[in-house]
């Protein structure tokens, strides 16, 4: 596939899609992230990272500026270890299959994995009921379903971000696409990989994203849904194991974290959850690291700021909390009682 270079992006979009100052945030994230940038005929943006931890880098940029990417499970390709040998692994010099093309470089590679992310706010996947004629309706099973309590967020968003991986193997190198002695140099790595010692490699991340004007929604969409930032929720457990349990004081160290780490062009704002989660959230993953850290789920502690937050949920529900105690050989039992009118 051939790769054009396409210079400028469109300017006239309506009010409810990304905004050309966001468009080119995006483009710059891209470009600062990524070597080899290229853009290709439809304006998707192309380039590689060095390691996976690039790769997870410059999402995360992404997510700050309120463009935030998931898997779908069926869209997830890995090959099998290129460290074992294996008849049916393909080699290349060159592979233009598929969204990310791979052009020559030199030495031969094999693809390692294939991850398709799509928008947060993408394609709509849940199955459409299928409409029964009326004279039909009375002879007709029912199926039990779950009830559907809110609707959901998704906006048929087309933008993708996708990764493929390759396994780079630099000592069995040509010197041109033409090379002649393609296959001599690639039968010597299969036989080299059935050896004991293992040929020497490298990964490379190969990026194609779609253009930020592809996504058919405001970023503030993005900002205000997801998950907590990976960062934060490791900043958590480290700080209720020092002993901290308290959402308020949790709440202020986690700001004090975003302001220190994350700065320039990459601050967030506050309207973004992911950095600025809400007090429930917080629980919740104060909750998680109490059991985490105590490596139960019967912990006294965890229990007692479980019934707190009972009590507040539910005015008609009454809680009875003894802890157990040891006093000089003196037991006391933990006890527990729930009581609902």
């Amino acid at each position: 596939m051939s790769q054009t270079l396409v210079s400028g992006t469109s300017s006239s979009m309506s009010a409810d899609r990304v905004e050309d100052r966001e468009v080119d945030v995006f483009e710059r994230l891209m470009r600062s992230s990524l070597k080899d940038v290229r853009i290709d005929r439809e304006g998707d943006i192309h380039g590689l990272c060095e390691t996976e931890e690039d790769v997870v880098h410059l999402l995360s940029n992404l997510r700050v500026h309120g463009y935030a990417y998931s898997v779908r499970r069926s869209a997830y390709y890995r090959q099998p270890p290129s460290g074992a040998a294996k008849h049916e692994t393909g080699f290349f010099y060159s592979h233009t299959k598929g969204n990310i093309p791979i052009q020559f470089f030199g030495p031969v590679f094999c693809v390692e994995s294939l991850v398709k992310r799509e928008c947060t706010l993408g394609p709509l996947y849940h199955k459409k009921e299928t409409l029964v004629a009326d004279h039909l309706v009375d002879h007709v099973n029912p199926k039990k379903k779950r009830k559907v309590l809110m609707d959901t967020q998704k906006k048929g968003c087309p933008a993708t971000f996708d990764v493929k991986c390759v396994r780079v193997f630099p000592d069995y190198a040509i010197n041109s696409a033409t090379d002649s002695s393609k296959k001599r140099v690639t039968e010597k790595l299969k036989r080299d990989l059935e050896s004991t010692q293992v040929p020497k490699s490298y990964l490379r991340y190969y990026v194609a994203a779609s253009q930020a004007s592809r996504h058919n929604h405001g970023i503030e969409c993005v900002k205000t849904i997801g998950h907590i930032h990976p960062l934060l929720s490791k900043e958590i457990r480290d700080i209720v194991a020092k002993g901290t349990n308290s959402v308020r004081i949790i709440k202020l160290e986690l700001e004090r974290f975003v302001e220190k780490n994350f700065t320039g062009e990459n601050r967030p704002d506050r309207m973004n959850i992911m950095f600025y989660p809400t007090d429930s959230t917080i629980y919740s993953h104060m909750y998680r690291a109490l059991f985490d850290l105590k490596k139960t789920v019967i912990d006294q502690d965890a229990l007692r700021n479980q019934i707190n937050g009972w009590e507040k949920e539910s005015k008609a529900e009454r809680f009875f909390f003894r802890p157990f105690t040891d006093d000089n050989g003196k037991v006391q039992p933990l006890l527990f009682c729930y009581q609902h009118k």
